[in-house]
């Protein structure tokens, strides 16, 4: 078949059960950074008017008399509307920035299970998915899968129940991509 290309060896040498996909854990990071602002001014106007109105009227009627007594009698009337309007409005306007950084990773676990002693040397070897302590093939005492190191910042996390060690590790790396 001609322009098909058929993909053998996904996994790790004895690594995958028989007839099974390649699996491989991706773990997914976003960041997101936002900043933001607002301003509001707000702007009233208030408007009154006053309207008063008063209608008065008196009478009297003096009558003279012996004892000399005023009699006097008013209606009175005040009349008092109040108005009150309000007119309101708001403008709001906003601005807005958002950056984003994505950034696809993968977490790959190596686990050396046997004995480590005081000038022993193991070797790791990806390319040729040899496993080795001083020289012989110690692939039994390994966990986990061979590893490729990816272009950019890799993080190699060595840790020990032990203490007052001193660990020389060296990384020999070749880039598989031309760029």
């Amino acid at each position: 078949m001609e322009g098909v290309m058929w993909l053998f060896n996904l996994a790790s040498f004895n690594r995958t059960t028989f007839n099974r996909p390649f699996s491989l854990d991706v773990f997914f990071s976003a960041s997101m950074h936002g900043k933001g602002e607002i301003s509001f001014a707000p702007n009233m106007e208030y408007l009154m008017s006053v309207h008063l109105d008063g209608v008065g009227t008196m009478t009297m009627d003096i009558i003279r008399e012996i004892f000399f007594t005023a009699q006097l009698d008013g209606i009175g009337e005040l009349t008092i509307e109040t108005i009150r309007e309000r007119f309101m409005s708001a403008y709001m306007n906003g601005i807005g920035e958002m950056s984003v950084n994505f950034a696809k990773y993968h977490v790959d676990t190596v686990e050396y299970t046997g004995d480590f002693e005081p000038g022993e040397r193991i070797v790791i070897d990806s390319k040729k998915m040899k496993f080795t302590k001083d020289g012989q093939n110690a692939i039994h005492e390994m966990l986990g899968d061979f590893f490729d190191l990816n272009p950019g910042t890799n993080e190699l996390i060595y840790t020990d129940d032990e203490s007052g060690r001193s660990i020389l590790i060296r990384i020999t790396h070749r880039d598989k991509y031309l760029y």
